[in-house]
């Protein structure tokens, strides 16, 4: 009895791993494009049943990569160069009333030749009560082909100073992520503002 019960118990195991390695097999070409699943081609609504199928994280193994904020500038209106969005003259103090515009650039690395950047951010006022809160359900969303494993992308946005809101040292928390890579990088800046 004992050698039938301990037999059953490899079988079981060995159908088990057979079941693992051929289940993550199966991944990997659909998620490489070597096999497309039934239904994901060119039909409306068609690129969900394949990201539904490829959402499911059977080996939990870190992608990696690159994610990183660099030449984070403020500047007023006035300063933004109308070419490129970018702030060309940064600037440390502003007044009640003011569009603050900021500009940056996101280092991040590309996931099978994609990028796909997602950008939040909220203010902080000097007490420390959340004045702004671009939430996910109104980021800023950046999609491409990357031609290079590692690409640079540039961002520019602003908020405005209600004329009713405090004069201090207001905190900008500022939010990046790449989903394809699993990423998420936050930046905090303080910005002055009188009176």
């Amino acid at each position: 009895m004992v050698g039938n019960k301990g037999g059953l118990a490899i079988e079981s195991l060995a159908l088990l791993v057979t079941v693992l390695i051929t289940s993550a097999a199966v991944f990997y070409l659909v998620q490489s494009g070597i096999v497309t699943v039934e239904g994901s081609g060119n039909g409306a609504g068609s690129a969900s049943l394949q990201d539904q199928f490829l959402n499911v994280e059977f080996f939990p193994i870190a992608q990696g990569g690159t994610l990183a904020i660099q030449d984070f500038t403020l500047c007023y209106e006035d300063d933004v160069n109308h070419n490129s969005l970018l702030c060309d003259q940064e600037r440390e103090l502003f007044f009640v009333g003011d569009q603050v515009h900021f500009s940056f650039q996101v280092i991040s690395s590309s996931y099978l030749g994609s990028i796909e950047l997602f950008e939040n951010y909220r203010l902080l006022g000097p007490g420390g009560d959340i004045l702004l809160d671009v939430n996910a359900k109104e980021d800023f969303e950046f999609e491409a082909d990357a031609d290079e494993s590692v690409e640079g992308v540039f961002f520019h946005d602003y908020f405005i100073l209600d004329d009713s809101d405090p004069v201090g040292v207001y905190t900008l928390e500022l939010v990046i992520t790449n989903p394809l890579i699993g990423k998420e990088v936050v930046l905090r800046k303080e910005v002055v503002v009188t009176g």
